[in-house]
């Protein structure tokens, strides 16, 4: 069960890292990651 959530975890950063990288500071993607960990 860790490892799912883990995983899904690192699979959110991802998405962030690729998509919110020249939208946000690296600081700010806390702003942008509650709802799209939400949505998913």
């Amino acid at each position: 069960m860790t490892a799912d959530i883990n995983w899904i975890a690192n699979y959110i950063w991802g998405i962030c890292d690729d998509v919110l990288r020249d939208l946000y500071t690296r600081g700010k993607y806390r702003d942008a990651v509650l709802p799209m960990t939400a949505l998913a």
